[in-house]
C-alpha cells in the first residue's frame, strides 16, 4: 500500500483591488518587489495580478514570498511551488 502524504498548508496572498476612474488596480501584500494588475473591470484586475504573483514568483523564487513558500492559495486557486 502507498502512503499518505500530507501536503503542506497553504500560504494565501490577500490581494487589494483598488476602483480608480480609468479602472481597477489591484496588489498582492506579503509579496517582495512591486506586483501589480489591471484591468476595466474588477475580474480582470483579479486575473491579472495572479498571473503577475505567478510570473514574480516563478521567475524570483519562492523567497520573494515573505515568511516562505511551498504552496499558494490566489484568490481561492491553489499554486504549488515546490523550490526553497
Amino acid at each position: 500500500m502507498g502512503r499518505c502524504r500530507m501536503r503542506p498548508p497553504l500560504k494565501q496572498l490577500k490581494i487589494i483591488v483598488a476602483k480608480h476612474p480609468d479602472g481597477y488596480v489591484a496588489y498582492p501584500l506579503s509579496l517582495k518587489g512591486i506586483v501589480v494588475g489591471e484591468g476595466d473591470t474588477y475580474e480582470e484586475s483579479l486575473a491579472d495580478v495572479r498571473l503577475a504573483i505567478r510570473f514574480h514568483i516563478e521567475t524570483f523564487g519562492p523567497a520573494m514570498v515573505e515568511g516562505g513558500l511551498k504552496a499558494i492559495r490566489v484568490g481561492g486557486k491553489a499554486e504549488s511551488y515546490e523550490k526553497s
